[in-house]
């Protein structure tokens, strides 16, 4: 390496941040074997190739490169990041749509993505998704709102290029062939290293104009193909090409990320799509010798004020109601977010009974404002009143505590236009605030189950004040609801604390009876549940950064610490509660729990609070069992210390617990629970089902607890979830616990039993009671 780049290559340390995400995934993946499809091979590719080879390699986890054609049943497959998931490219398209179903577990690394959306709403729980910038992810969200989606940042960040370009033996390789391949171009190493600047644009179907001059496309130039030699010359020569440069001009994103690897002055173009502005603004915005030309974000995060109205001209049509009571604390925030979604004048309907400043805000940050007479207690005793005020033939009402997203109000404009539809219904995110400003949504409420009339004409419907109706009579009505990316975000739990949460159930308990109110706790109370915070992750919605961060200063009492384990509270894996504990080597969540895959399944747990003394991990789980094998046995392992052995010799869910020293517990911030089967086998193997994954273990649920306390116990009464019994309850139907087993006591049960088991052994073959 020269000495020039020797002074000013930045330490492999300063990208810790862009590799912190994935290389804590792959961390929990540390001694499997995985698959790995490549991207086609130029340049760039290189990059993220070798710097997934070197994030693997620190990792600890073997990969076998494979093609599309490769058998991957019951296989853990990564798919390699990059920008290949959006129009006109096919390639991952027809790789994910073969891999889908037959893969225990499919991986996207880091990718921008757009379009395709029949095939992301295909995607499920054994795909997760991470994603190079805010607009990918914010366009998986809308498609697909319980797909696993994480945002992160491009894998070459994961390059050390220092131990590339100072490996002699590569060198001796690469360098010859570098300089053959510039020659043939027309270049060599000192025009380019004397040159104040040199641009390296783009020469192929994305360019960004047939009139920009290039001095090399060395992406192109490049490209080597796709074995691992190939991609190490490859990489070499784009690293050592740059790094010969006083200045680079590129539109193309991996020559301006080498750039900032190798502390070379570079200005990035804006491409032909947004993928360089979004992952500028995600990784590269605050690299001193990186700037950017061009729209500095896309619409995910452009300034407010710069948005197309997508309400423009829709006046006449559409009148926007937000009635409203007590909403003085956050209504300016809700306000706000309206004005700068669309110019169209919201109308706030002010309940005469609110006893704080909610008129004055309201006044404040609207021009419309109305305070109205409610003969009764809700909400929808107003609608009908409001409605026949205005003189437009369509309605949208939202809640105060509710927030459209765009293509929301894009949908709208189109939506009016229909003469065929009386009432819309839209999915409700019901999302809560990370301390950290994020975004959240809860996976406990399907958006879709959980949809509101909210867009309606005035004159069609009989209005109605019944508690839980859109305020009108759905019966007789023409009815459609609109797709996924037209949701709206609630966020009653953010901006209203437990104490007016109660006693909005209470009022509703007066005026509907139990059902009305009580019936409706979990969702308005969801902080009664034991590890109601696991049931979260980050939801990505265009324009919601600002109210987030905005509501989570004002609010700091009432975010969600997502994904953090309380001592003493349940793990539940037959839902969506155990999965971000549930990191490597294991099913996706099934009605009875999760299998273990292969010989070694890890949970990670992250604690809320560090555990001062000796701990006590205690199961409900089951065992494939074959009398032929012999009891199933299964060793356990805490922060990397063997704790305990456990049998099965049974098909029943058995609890099992196991001590964690003090030594290992004790200040300890995390738990890294590894389990090793010591007999993996299919049903397929056994002859019981055509299931040919290689399972060990079905996890039904899960506690850590200080040893002694009474929770960490199977039927010890705190931290049941709302079924009880057990470590989380036997579900509905159960019966009576029964050998440390719950018994199925009805057929329909057994059948749920068959679906979430192998197939039992003939009754011959099980061991004698």
């Amino acid at each position: 390496m020269s000495s020039r780049l020797e002074r000013c290559v930045p330490e492999f340390s300063v990208w810790n941040e862009q590799r912190r995400v994935v290389a804590g995934f792959l961390h929990e993946l540390r001694g499997q074997s995985v698959l790995r499809l490549p991207n086609p091979g130029n340049g760039g590719d290189a990059l993220m190739t070798l710097g997934t080879d070197q994030a693997l390699a620190r990792a600890g986890v073997h990969a076998e490169t494979i093609d599309v054609d490769a058998d991957v049943r019951g296989r853990t497959v990564l798919l390699a990041g990059g920008g290949n998931l959006v129009p006109p490219y096919g390639d991952l398209r027809a790789a994910l749509s073969r891999f889908l179903g037959r893969a225990e577990r499919i991986v996207l690394l880091p990718h921008s993505v757009r379009g395709h959306e029949d095939l992301v709403r295909r995607l499920d729980h054994s795909v997760t998704v991470f994603v190079r910038d805010r607009a990918s992810a914010a366009h998986l969200h809308a498609v697909n709102p319980t797909l696993d989606v994480r945002l992160s940042h491009d894998m070459a960040f994961h390059l050390d290029v220092r131990a590339v370009l100072e490996d002699d033996a590569l060198t001796a390789r690469a360098h010859p062939l570098s300089r053959s391949v510039l020659h043939d171009a027309g270049l060599n190493e000192q025009d380019l290293s004397t040159w104040p600047s040199v641009d390296f644009f783009r020469a192929d179907g994305e360019a960004i104009g047939q009139s920009v001059r290039t001095d090399a496309d060395i992406s192109q130039l490049f490209a080597f193909g796709l074995g691992a030699e190939q991609t190490r010359l490859a990489a070499w020569s784009v690293l050592h090409t740059v790094s010969l440069a006083a200045h680079v001009n590129t539109d193309r994103l991996h020559v301006g990320i080498a750039s900032a690897l190798l502390g070379v002055g570079c200005t990035l173009y804006a491409g032909s799509y947004d993928e360089n502005a979004e992952v500028f603004g995600q990784s590269l915005s605050d690299v001193p010798t990186i700037r950017f030309v061009g729209p500095r974000f896309s619409a995910a995060a452009a300034k407010e004020h710069s948005r197309p109205d997508p309400l423009a001209a829709a006046s006449a049509a559409v009148t926007i109601v937000i009635p409203t009571l007590d909403s003085a604390a956050y209504l300016d925030i809700v306000l706000d977010h309206w004005r700068s979604l669309t110019d169209l004048p919201v109308h706030v309907f002010v309940d005469g009974k609110s006893v704080d400043e909610t008129a004055a805000v309201a006044r404040k940050h609207a021009a419309h404002v109305h305070v109205v007479h409610n003969p009764d207690s809700v909400v929808e005793g107003l609608i009908g009143a409001v409605s026949r005020q205005l003189d437009t033939p369509w309605v949208l009402r939202f809640d105060d505590d509710e927030l459209p997203t765009p293509a929301l109000l894009r949908f709208v404009r189109e939506a009016i236009g229909s003469e065929e539809v009386d009432a819309w219904a839209f999915p409700r995110y019901e999302s809560a605030v990370s301390p950290d400003g994020a975004l959240l949504l809860s996976t406990r409420f399907d958006p879709f189950e959980h949809r509101q009339w909210r867009l309606y004409r005035r004159d069609r419907v009989s209005y109605v004040s019944t508690i839980h109706t859109p305020g009108f009579d759905t019966d007789g009505l023409r009815l459609q609801t609109a797709p996924a990316e037209a949701a709206m975000v609630h966020l009653q739990w953010a901006v209203t604390d437990a104490q007016r949460r109660s006693a909005k159930v209470e009022r509703y308990d007066r005026r509907g009876g139990l059902a009305a109110g009580t019936g409706w706790r979990h969702l308005i109370l969801p902080e009664e549940e034991p590890s109601w915070q696991n049931r979260f992750r980050r939801l990505y919605v265009d324009g919601f950064d600002r109210v987030a961060q905005r509501i989570a200063l004002r609010f700091p009492a009432l975010t969600v610490r997502y994904g953090v384990y309380r001592p003493g509270d349940g793990i539940d894996f037959r839902n969506a509660t155990g999965a971000p504990f549930a990191v490597s080597g294991w099913s996706v969540p099934e009605d009875g729990g999760q299998w273990s895959l292969g010989a070694t399944s890890v949970l990670r747990i992250p604690l809320s609070e560090p555990l001062v003394n000796e701990a006590t991990l205690t199961v409900e789980a089951a065992a494939l069992f074959d009398v032929a094998l012999g009891a199933q046995r299964v060793g356990v392992r805490v922060n990397d210390v063997h704790v305990a052995e456990w049998t099965f010799d049974t098909w029943d869910v058995v609890p099992q617990t196991a001590t964690i020293p003090a030594a290992v517990a004790a200040g300890s911030e995390s738990l890294h629970v590894r389990f090793e089967i010591f007999a993996p086998v299919s049903p397929a193997d056994l002859g019981q089902s055509a299931d040919a994954r290689a399972l060990g273990m079905r996890l039904v649920s899960a506690r850590v607890a200080p040893s002694g306390d009474a929770s960490s116990l199977p039927g010890s009464s705190r931290g049941r979830d709302q079924h009880g019994g057990g470590l989380l309850g036997a579900a509905r139907g159960w019966g009576e616990r029964a050998h440390g087993a719950a018994v199925a006591c009805r057929g329909r049960l057994l059948m749920r039993i068959r679906r979430f088991c192998p197939p039992r052994p003939p009754a011959r073959s099980r061991p004698v009671r």
